[in-house]
Formats: structure tokens, C-alpha cells, sequence
């Protein structure tokens, strides 16, 4: 009789415990399958995106937005090394050495002071 109870209470232990795994196993599947439709549903969204970005660059090159600004660093950045260069040649007509012709305008006023 105690083998008997005992072998009952066994079985329904294990039983209990086969049903609390089903239900982490289905529990976990669902997870699973929720974030695969997740995961497609992000990856569609940034097809999106990158279509209305490249929609968008190529909208602003038709205008010439995209030319315009390309222009206008080109511009700014020749205007930088043209300011430079006078720098330079203000600082050989000076007649400094090379290794100080490096320095601007204002570094070399100073070190002329000092001197």
C-alpha cells in the first residue's frame, strides 16, 4: 500500500511536472515566433527608411540642394587654405625661418615681441 501511495504521488509529481514544461515549452515557442514577427517587421520598417532617404537625397539632387551644399563646403574650404597661404606668404616676406612659418599671424606677432 505505502509503494502504491507512493509510486500515485511519483506519477503525479511527474505528471505536474511534464504539464508545467509543456506550458514553458509553448510559453517559449510563442516568444519565439513573436520576435521572428518582430524581427521582419523591423527590417521591413529600415527598407523603408533607407527608400524614402534615398528618395529624398535623390529629390534634393534634382533640385540642386544637394550640389549647392557640396559647393559651398568646397567654397568655404578653399577660402580657409586661401587665408592660410596669405598667412604664409605674409610670414616669408617677413623673413622667418621655415620651422616658424608654420605658426599664425598672431603666434608669430607675439614671439616677435618677446624677441
Amino acid at each position: 500500500a505505502f509503494s502504491t501511495k507512493f509510486q500515485q504521488e511519483w506519477d503525479d509529481t511527474l505528471k505536474s511536472r511534464q504539464t508545467q514544461l509543456h506550458g514553458k515549452e509553448k510559453t517559449l515557442m510563442e516568444l519565439e515566433a513573436s520576435l521572428k514577427k518582430k524581427e521582419r517587421n523591423l527590417a521591413r520598417r529600415e527598407r523603408k527608411l533607407e527608400k524614402r532617404e534615398k528618395s529624398c537625397e535623390s529629390k534634393e539632387e534634382e533640385a540642386g540642394v544637394g550640389k549647392e551644399k557640396k559647393l559651398l563646403r568646397k567654397i568655404s574650404c578653399l577660402e580657409e587654405d586661401l587665408v592660410k597661404e596669405k598667412e604664409r606668404n605674409y610670414l616669408y616676406r617677413c623673413g622667418l625661418p621655415e620651422d616658424l612659418q608654420d605658426y599664425d599671424v598672431l603666434q608669430v606677432a607675439f614671439l616677435q615681441r618677446e624677441v
